[in-house]
Protein backbone atom coordinates (compact mmCIF):
# COMPACT_ATOMS: atom_id res chain seq x y z
CA UNK A 1 0.00 0.00 0.00
CA UNK A 2 0.91 3.70 -0.71
CA UNK A 3 2.12 5.68 2.06
CA UNK A 4 0.65 8.94 2.45
CA UNK A 5 2.93 10.64 1.28
CA UNK A 6 2.99 9.34 -2.17
CA UNK A 7 -0.78 9.68 -1.96
CA UNK A 8 -0.07 13.31 -2.10
CA UNK A 9 2.42 13.81 -4.53
CA UNK A 10 -0.17 11.78 -6.78
CA UNK A 11 -2.80 14.20 -6.01
CA UNK A 12 -0.76 17.36 -6.24
CA UNK A 13 0.43 15.74 -9.78
CA UNK A 14 -3.03 15.53 -10.62
CA UNK A 15 -4.22 18.29 -9.74
CA UNK A 16 -1.17 20.20 -12.10
CA UNK A 17 -2.12 18.03 -15.04
CA UNK A 18 -6.18 19.25 -14.11
CA UNK A 19 -5.11 22.92 -13.95
CA UNK A 20 -3.01 22.56 -17.50
CA UNK A 21 -6.37 20.95 -18.87
CA UNK A 22 -8.74 23.60 -17.96
CA UNK A 23 -6.27 26.22 -19.67
CA UNK A 24 -6.10 24.49 -22.30
CA UNK A 25 -9.69 24.57 -22.06
CA UNK A 26 -10.10 27.96 -21.64
CA UNK A 27 -7.98 28.27 -25.08
CA UNK A 28 -10.26 25.44 -26.93
CA UNK A 29 -13.35 28.12 -25.47
CA UNK A 30 -11.61 31.38 -27.09
CA UNK A 31 -10.93 29.56 -30.32
CA UNK A 32 -14.24 28.27 -30.35
CA UNK A 33 -15.64 31.64 -30.22
CA UNK A 34 -13.62 32.70 -32.86
CA UNK A 35 -14.79 30.22 -35.00
CA UNK A 36 -17.89 31.56 -34.06
CA UNK A 37 -17.55 35.36 -34.68
CA UNK A 38 -15.50 34.77 -38.04
CA UNK A 39 -19.05 32.44 -39.17
CA UNK A 40 -21.08 35.38 -38.58
CA UNK A 41 -19.09 37.71 -40.30
CA UNK A 42 -18.59 35.79 -43.44
CA UNK A 43 -22.61 34.93 -43.41
CA UNK A 44 -23.08 38.38 -42.85
CA UNK A 45 -21.02 39.20 -46.11
CA UNK A 46 -22.48 36.54 -48.14
CA UNK A 47 -25.71 38.08 -47.43
CA UNK A 48 -24.49 41.39 -48.67
CA UNK A 49 -23.13 39.95 -51.42
CA UNK A 50 -26.47 37.75 -52.33
CA UNK A 51 -28.39 41.28 -51.93
CA UNK A 52 -26.12 43.37 -54.25
CA UNK A 53 -25.93 39.75 -56.97
CA UNK A 54 -29.72 39.97 -56.80
CA UNK A 55 -30.04 43.90 -57.99
CA UNK A 56 -27.28 43.23 -60.45
CA UNK A 57 -29.21 40.29 -61.90
CA UNK A 58 -32.72 42.05 -61.98
CA UNK A 59 -30.46 44.58 -64.56
CA UNK A 60 -31.54 44.20 -68.10
CA UNK A 61 -30.88 45.77 -71.36
CA UNK A 62 -33.16 45.09 -74.07
CA UNK A 63 -31.79 44.22 -77.87
CA UNK A 64 -33.40 48.10 -78.47
CA UNK A 65 -30.78 49.98 -75.90
CA UNK A 66 -27.66 48.47 -77.18
CA UNK A 67 -26.91 47.30 -80.61
CA UNK A 68 -23.51 46.29 -82.70
CA UNK A 69 -20.07 46.42 -80.86
CA UNK A 70 -21.34 48.07 -78.25
CA UNK A 71 -23.75 45.48 -77.37
CA UNK A 72 -21.36 42.80 -78.40
CA UNK A 73 -19.05 44.34 -75.60
CA UNK A 74 -21.60 44.63 -72.68
CA UNK A 75 -22.24 40.86 -73.35
CA UNK A 76 -18.64 39.88 -73.14
CA UNK A 77 -18.49 41.85 -69.83
CA UNK A 78 -21.36 40.96 -68.50
CA UNK A 79 -20.53 37.40 -69.44
CA UNK A 80 -17.25 37.78 -67.69
CA UNK A 81 -18.99 39.48 -64.79
CA UNK A 82 -21.60 36.76 -64.34
CA UNK A 83 -18.38 33.97 -64.27
CA UNK A 84 -16.96 36.06 -61.09
CA UNK A 85 -20.05 36.54 -59.53
CA UNK A 86 -19.85 32.56 -59.63
CA UNK A 87 -16.53 32.21 -58.11
CA UNK A 88 -17.19 34.70 -55.28
CA UNK A 89 -20.27 32.86 -54.45
CA UNK A 90 -18.60 29.58 -54.76
CA UNK A 91 -15.81 30.87 -52.35
CA UNK A 92 -18.58 32.37 -49.94
CA UNK A 93 -19.98 28.53 -49.48
CA UNK A 94 -16.30 27.05 -49.36
CA UNK A 95 -15.53 29.32 -46.33
CA UNK A 96 -18.66 28.95 -44.60
CA UNK A 97 -18.30 24.75 -45.00
CA UNK A 98 -15.03 25.06 -44.15
CA UNK A 99 -16.00 27.26 -40.96
CA UNK A 100 -18.41 24.90 -40.24
CA UNK A 101 -16.09 22.10 -39.86
CA UNK A 102 -13.49 23.40 -37.89
CA UNK A 103 -16.31 24.45 -35.55
CA UNK A 104 -17.43 21.17 -35.19
CA UNK A 105 -13.93 19.75 -34.57
CA UNK A 106 -12.73 22.61 -31.78
CA UNK A 107 -15.97 21.30 -30.49
CA UNK A 108 -15.35 17.78 -30.26
CA UNK A 109 -11.93 18.46 -28.88
CA UNK A 110 -13.60 20.74 -25.93
CA UNK A 111 -15.39 17.55 -25.05
CA UNK A 112 -12.48 15.21 -25.15
CA UNK A 113 -10.66 18.30 -22.89
CA UNK A 114 -14.07 18.18 -20.49
CA UNK A 115 -13.92 14.46 -20.43
CA UNK A 116 -10.12 14.47 -19.33
CA UNK A 117 -11.19 16.75 -16.58
CA UNK A 118 -13.82 14.29 -15.57
CA UNK A 119 -11.21 11.68 -14.97
CA UNK A 120 -8.81 13.79 -13.22
CA UNK A 121 -11.09 15.32 -10.69
CA UNK A 122 -12.53 10.95 -10.32
CA UNK A 123 -8.92 10.13 -10.30
CA UNK A 124 -8.21 12.64 -7.17
CA UNK A 125 -11.35 12.17 -5.52
CA UNK A 126 -10.17 8.17 -5.93
CA UNK A 127 -6.74 9.52 -3.93
CA UNK A 128 -8.11 11.68 -1.51
CA UNK A 129 -10.30 8.52 -0.60
CA UNK A 130 -7.06 6.69 0.31
CA UNK A 131 -5.83 9.29 2.48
Amino acid sequence: MSSKGEIRRQISRKEEQKYSKNVELDDLNHDLERLKDALKEVESAQSDFNSAQSNYNKTKITESDWKGETRNKSDEYKDSMDEELQKVEQDFEDGISDLKDDISKKEQEIKGVEGDIKDLKNEIDALKDKL
